[in-house]
């Protein structure tokens, strides 16, 4: 009980400050972080720009040498409401990587108004773009996996996660390729995931995201600005180095 007073309080000083609760963590900026893998140390970098409604963000790796990009995702979701509360809705996203120097590509895009996502791949072997219509789960909250850190904020799903977990949606914007990059990751472009609070100090607040067999989790500063993200299961940290 003490650690939801506490999250709601940091909330209800943010409201007297004047701040807006809606677009208060969608400031523009850009971040920094230390991506540390088995053996191997990446930096990634995270834009982020709120704009006409809509949340931008373009999130990139890149090798130890700091020009070399790695993989690049880029994600618009847009500020709405479901049921009279605030919504953040999954429109769409682009992402590419490169193996052994080939490209590959994928494309989502979502109508929330049929539930559809049309996915659009392209990868060099196979000859023409592969494509794919997946209908979305009955849901009330949806996050761009590039997104979560804004999307639980923005969303007040860490407040609520305070008082019990939540269920809601991981829409992989790294589709279908996700399955490549990490160990048993299920080949689904949604997955159900839950998410609880963790642990709370003086450095700020731990919140575990539960997606099947993989538990990540995001801890944030006391202000509830995101710090970091570690990924036990496929020896996973972020860390930032640089940003607000």
């Amino acid at each position: 009980m003490r650690l939801v007073l506490v999250i709601i309080s940091l909330i209800s000083c943010a409201n007297k400050s004047g701040q807006n609760i809606k677009t208060e963590g969608l400031q523009k900026r850009s971040e920094i972080f230390q991506v540390k893998e088995s053996t191997k140390t990446y930096l990634l970098k995270r834009d982020l720009k709120y704009r006409d409604g809509k949340l931008l963000t373009r999130v990139r790796y890149f090798a130890e040498d700091g020009l070399t990009v790695l993989e690049s995702t880029v994600s618009v979701s847009r500020l709405g409401t479901v049921n009279q509360k605030v919504a953040l809705l999954p429109e769409a996203s682009q992402f590419q990587v490169w193996f052994d120097k080939k490209k590959y590509f994928s494309q989502v895009k979502i109508n929330q108004a049929d539930r559809m996502a049309k996915v659009i791949i392209d990868e060099p072997d196979l000859g023409e773009k592969k494509k794919q219509d997946i209908l979305l789960p009955k849901g009330r909250y949806f996050c761009f996996f590039s997104q979560i850190p804004e999307c639980l904020k923005v969303q007040n799903l860490l407040v609520q996660a305070a008082q019990s977990k939540i269920k809601l949606y991981v829409i992989w914007d790294n589709f279908p390729f996700q399955k490549d990059l990490y160990d048993n990751v299920e080949d689904e472009l949604i997955s159900l995931a839950s998410l609880s609070v963790s642990d709370h100090n003086k450095k700020g607040f731990k919140f575990s995201l539960d997606i099947g067999n993989q538990i990540l989790f995001y801890h944030y500063s006391n202000t509830l600005n995101f710090q970091k993200m570690f990924w036990v299961a496929q020896g996973f940290s972020m860390e930032k180095v640089k940003g607000n």
